[in-house]
């Protein structure tokens, strides 16, 4: 399967799992919104029964205003869930920006593996790349660089790969990594993505076309990942508020 047909199936899985966010937000919304419009055309009925009565007019005015209120608030709510940098896509869809710059820190001892990272990003004008030689160096680039990808290399001098996701999670840091090792096999793939880690890449497997894949479809998940999380919350707030 080439490379176009791989991304193709990758958005479509990316799309679907949006689709799904997207109808559990509007059930959410549905059912939120429903409140506070009953609300709103029951007051505006009982100020018709009541239209003698000052006092009771000024307090199905203010439940209306209120409900008023929570109406423009749900929909605020829903007018901000997104706010990644994305562009058009065919369809009406939309993806990641790659034409951002890219910040990616390799955490690789071996000189040799590095160069082989470098020169398959060569020329890709929108890429940074960063390198630190063991974890407590990466530690340290952290602290000074905003990035949006860690390539990990799986044994290192002072640790190992899980051991970094690790210490990542410890610090709060949700920063996509993906595993580039030639130490290990499918079970250290699979027990690393299982740690947190975002992808598995052999390195035997490195070059121009699979790096970009695996930067596309990780910025892609990385993103999807956040929209359920400010998803997740904004349904969240608006079940528990009360009208």
């Amino acid at each position: 399967m080439n490379v176009t047909k791989i991304l193709e199936q990758q958005r479509s899985v990316i799309e679907e799992e949006r689709l799904r966010v997207l109808l559990q937000m509007a059930g959410a919304a549905a059912h939120e919104l429903s409140q506070p419009l009953t609300g709103l055309l029951g007051n505006i009925q009982l100020m018709n029964l009541h239209k003698d009565s000052p006092e009771k007019l000024a307090v199905h005015l203010a439940r209306i205003e209120a409900s008023g209120q929570r109406i423009a608030d749900i929909v605020e709510k829903i007018r901000s869930i997104r706010h990644d940098d994305t562009k058009p896509y065919a369809a009406g869809t939309s993806i990641i920006n790659l034409d951002q710059k890219i910040n990616i820190l390799s955490i690789e001892d071996s000189d040799d593996d590095f160069e082989i990272i470098n020169a398959a990003l060569k020329g890709q004008e929108q890429i940074s790349l960063w390198r630190a030689g063991n974890i407590h160096e990466a530690l340290e680039v952290l602290e000074q660089k905003k990035l949006d990808i860690i390539f990990l290399d799986y044994l290192l001098p002072d640790g190992d790969g899980p051991g970094f996701l690790s210490r990542l999670q410890e610090k709060g840091l949700e920063i996509p990594v993906v595993l580039v090792t030639g130490k290990g096999d499918e079970m250290i793939g699979s027990q690393s993505i299982q740690a947190g880690a975002y992808d598995y890449l052999p390195k035997e497997m490195v070059s121009d076309k699979s790096l970009s894949r695996i930067i596309f479809n990780t910025l892609e998940k990385s993103r999807l990942k956040k929209e359920i999380k400010i998803a997740q919350k904004k349904i969240a707030e608006m079940s528990t508020r009360i009208v």
